[in-house]
């Protein structure tokens, strides 16, 4: 039993150490003027290498060589457990071209893939070339790869048996979809969050992690296999140009954080001409300027994160959105310079490629921005919030204070009722002793003067006292909403008004009929009052005052045009004389308080004509003036 168990141990012991017999090694030569081809490449000083090769930004063809070996124990042993025929993969996707050249048989046998050489369906379904070794390793075999690429020339090969091809594929396929369904997840994470708070930030994020995602699915080979090989200009022109979309919305990013804060005009010029060269940098995606057109792009990123650092400092920020800008561009300026540097071999690819695998990686833009993009986007909703809560406690002030207002406002309300109605009592009083003075008075002149003046001041306080009753009143009629309606005579409520003056023979009335209409009575009769009051006062002595009353029908909706549904509309006109050294201000006429220069002498405060544009505004109705020469006329329409 013993000894069955050390059997197999050795023969798993034997079968793991034949898996790790294939040697490779690696060898390269830079072929400055592309002159050399397969039969004179042989003889080239080719300098040995490990790992990956790395040779940055390059026009000239790399050859590789690559000696692959075993031991003859390994080598039997390997054939009876069924390890051959191998393949060889080569990456990454994105190399141009890539020949395959194999000595078989006395004759060099040939391949060609690459990114503009690609075939359908793939031998290997994720991010490397594969080639079918066609020797078997009975005796150690050379093969050349001639590269071109217009990209960063990174080059990885490994050789492996076709029977763990699958399982080695399927591993980079799941880390693939990893990265692809990371990204996924990141955008619809980003739209649900653009639906719930409506972000311009998080849309452009949005955009920018699309970009990312169709940068993936160009590298791993997915956007060709979709295609399947049918539409080789996209496919051949995808990945670089998807990278330099990318490059475009980060700017645009950059710019969207900024936007909404004031930056300063130097910065948007800049930037301006950031979105230019970007666009031109995606137009030469297409006119084959190689690595050229890569530089070109990285220089114009690298001018991003330098206008970034300057707008964060120019511009007004709030601190945590500063702290928060400030140091997504530190790591992402950390990311593009390394990166760089990593993919033109300053770094040990050994000891790096657990976090970079190159300057362009996906893994490496899409997080830390989407991070800061976050966080940015969750301080300016805090921002917010705050500030509506401000608003709200300041409405809730207003709010305390308004009431306290109100409350002032009704006691001086009710302090006005109280004093016009206590001082119009004693002004009655004086006004019928002064009348009773006079009957009794008529041969003395001097008493009759006397009660004259006494007479005169006090229709001119009972004047002031009625007007700011009536303010008083209609301010309150106004807020309370009161629609006391009733059918009234015009007619007859003028004549009631015009009656009251004793030179009412000084009126001129016209009426095309006796008009009823449905109003409210105090309203009508502070209006009149008023409106007459005002134009006997300015009058000229001895001139009529002209009173016309007419009405308008005009027609609210026709469905047809024999059925009109009509509107008809009282229409009251006043005209009287003035001195043209008293014309008023067009301007100020119904302002509160306005009198002209040379009325100050007589009774009144300069609000009748105010009280009547607050009364008709009530009655919705409308008032406006015309002056010609001499004359003034008020006209003013309200509904029947």
């Amino acid at each position: 039993m013993y000894r069955l168990i050390s059997i197999l141990l050795f023969s798993l012991l034997l079968f793991s150490q034949a898996n790790g017999q294939v040697h490779i090694k690696k060898y390269y030569y830079l072929d400055s003027n592309s002159s050399r081809d397969i039969h004179t490449i042989e003889d080239a000083p080719f300098v040995p290498y490990e790992s990956d090769l790395q040779k940055g930004f390059t026009s000239n063809t790399v050859w590789v060589k690559l000696e692959i070996s075993t031991n003859v124990f390994a080598n039997s042993l390997l054939n009876e457990v069924g390890t051959y025929p191998l393949t060889l993969r080569v990456g990454s996707l994105t190399l141009d071209s890539i020949k395959y050249y194999e000595k078989y048989r006395d004759s060099w046998y040939v391949q060609q893939l690459g990114d503009q050489h690609m075939v359908y369906p793939r031998l290997c379904a994720d991010e490397v070339h594969c080639f079918n070794i066609k020797s078997h390793l009975e005796k150690p075999i050379i093969i050349f790869l001639e590269i071109r690429s217009k990209n960063i020339l990174q080059v990885s090969t490994e050789v492996v048996a076709q029977k763990d091809l699958g399982r080695i594929v399927a591993n980079k396929i799941r880390v693939g979809s990893i990265a692809l369904a990371f990204a996924l997840c990141l955008c619809i994470v980003s739209l649900i969050f653009f639906v719930l708070e409506k972000s311009r930030l998080i849309i452009f994020y949005v955009f920018f992690q699309l970009s990312i995602i169709l940068y993936i699915t160009s590298t791993n080979g997915l956007l060709f296999d979709i295609f399947e090989g049918q539409q080789p200009f996209v496919t051949n022109y995808s990945s670089e140009f998807f990278f330099y979309l990318r490059a475009l919305m980060f700017c645009i990013l950059c710019n969207e954080i900024f936007i909404n804060y004031k930056t300063t005009e130097i910065y948007k010029k800049i930037n301006h001409i950031f979105y230019s060269l970007f666009f031109i940098n995606l137009a030469f995606t297409f006119l084959n300027f190689g690595y050229k057109n890569t530089v070109f792009n990285l220089t114009l990123q690298a001018g991003v994160l330098t206008l970034n650092f300057y707008a964060i400092r120019t511009t007004q920020l709030p601190n945590k959105i500063k702290y928060s800008a400030l140091a997504g561009n530190i790591a992402y300026s950390l990311i593009l310079f390394t990166g760089f540097l990593y993919s033109l071999n300053f770094f040990n690819v050994d000891k790096f490629n657990f976090l970079i695998h190159d300057f362009r990686d996906y893994r490496l833009h899409g997080i830390p921005i989407g991070i800061v993009v976050f966080s940015i986007v969750t301080f300016q909703i805090l921002e917010k919030n705050k500030k509506n809560i401000e608003i709200v406690n300041e409405a809730n002030e207003n709010r305390i204070k308004i009431n306290l207002l109100n409350d002032k406002l009704t006691e001086r309300e009710a302090l006005v009722d109280l004093l016009t109605h206590e001082i119009k009592n004693p002004l009655s009083t004086i006004n019928y002793a002064a009348s009773f003075i006079q009957k009794n008075n008529d041969q003395n002149t001097e008493i009759s003067d006397r009660v004259r003046k006494i007479t005169h001041s006090t229709a001119r306080i009972d004047s002031v006292v009625n007007q700011v009753y009536l303010s008083s009143r209609l301010d309150r009629f106004e807020q309370s909403n009161e629609n006391q309606h009733e059918y009234i005579n015009f007619n007859e409520l003028l004549s009631n008004i015009i009656s009251d003056y004793e030179f009412s023979n000084a009126f001129t009335f016209n009426s095309q009929s006796s008009f009823k209409i449905h109003s409210n009575r105090f309203l009508l009769s502070t209006i009149l009052n008023n409106l007459i009051s005002n134009a006997v006062k300015y009058n000229v002595p001895e001139s009529p005052i002209s009173i016309t009353l007419t009405h308008i029908d005009s027609a609210l909706n026709s469905q047809s045009n024999s059925d009109l549904e009509m509107k008809q509309t009282l229409c009251f006109e006043i005209t009287n004389k003035f001195d043209i050294k008293n014309t008023p201000d067009p301007d100020k006429i119904f302002k509160r308080y306005y009198r002209h220069d040379n009325f100050f002498s007589k009774p009144g405060m300069g609000i009748g004509l105010n009280i009547v544009k607050m009364a008709i505004n009530i009655l919705n109705g409308n008032i406006n003036y015309s002056i010609h020469s001499d004359s003034i006329t008020f006209k003013f329409v309200i509904a029947t």
